[in-house]
């Protein structure tokens, strides 16, 4: 099982930043470790979620609806058929084009916001834990969010 700050660690720094831009936070250091230590703090807020939550798109709301409903687990082809691809973007055009800025589809922008990590085969509503299958997951507290 994988946490939190374990899931924002395997970003790439340009992600970290990304994230913590949409979020409203700056980091204060330029070491991947520190600031995936310093937005899983951000991040472990609740009312940081209902926050971003209300900026997002109802589509992105009906996305994170829809992963809450089915249990909080979905397998990924199911979601994305549902709510859109992820595009293969790596560190450095991510960082050039700032994409997170611009996302195309309801599930990129719960992923550039931090709600969803690591898209594989199954999308997780565990904030904290993560199996060993490569799950993405979001705030457990999630249900209590959204009616």
């Amino acid at each position: 099982m994988r946490s939190l700050d374990a899931s924002l660690n395997s970003h790439p720094l340009a992600m970290l930043r990304g994230i913590a831009e949409l979020r409203g936070f700056v980091l204060a250091t330029n070491n991947r470790a520190e600031a995936a230590a310093q937005l899983a703090a951000v991040l472990a807020e609740p009312q940081t979620t209902e926050a971003t939550l209300a900026g997002c798109s109802p589509a992105a709301n009906a996305a994170w609806a829809t992963l809450r409903d089915s249990g909080g687990r979905m397998k990924l082809p199911a979601f994305t058929r549902s709510f859109g691809q992820f595009r293969p973007i790596g560190p450095g055009r991510l960082e050039r084009e700032a994409v997170w800025r611009d996302p195309q589809s309801p599930a990129e922008e719960l992923w550039y916001v931090g709600l969803i990590f690591a898209p594989s085969r199954t999308l997780e509503m565990d904030w904290w834990s993560m199996s060993t299958s490569r799950t993405s997951y979001c705030r457990p507290d999630g249900s209590r969010i959204l009616p």
